[in-house]
């Protein structure tokens, strides 16, 4: 499990449409639960993100974080 950052009324929303949705190719995420509450901002929520870390995500060369290489669903109690 890793971790992204989601905009909350959005996030919750596709929860509720979606059942269970899926973080796009290419977002960005964060190896543990504690980096990413550290970077996320008001009206902003922690999801975790069905996906291996080291196979899963490539490093981002502008930020903390990594960018998801795979299409991969979205974890809402974590």
């Amino acid at each position: 499990m890793i971790f992204t950052i989601g905009h909350t009324k959005s996030y919750e929303k596709y929860f509720k449409e979606q059942g269970v949705p899926k973080k796009a190719i290419g977002g960005s995420v964060w190896r543990t639960k504690k980096e990413a509450q550290i970077a996320c901002p008001k009206h902003y929520s922690v999801y975790g993100v069905d996906a291996d870390w080291k196979t899963q995500t490539v490093v981002n060369t502008e930020g903390a974080w990594h960018d998801l290489s795979i299409e991969a669903p979205l974890v809402k109690e974590v």
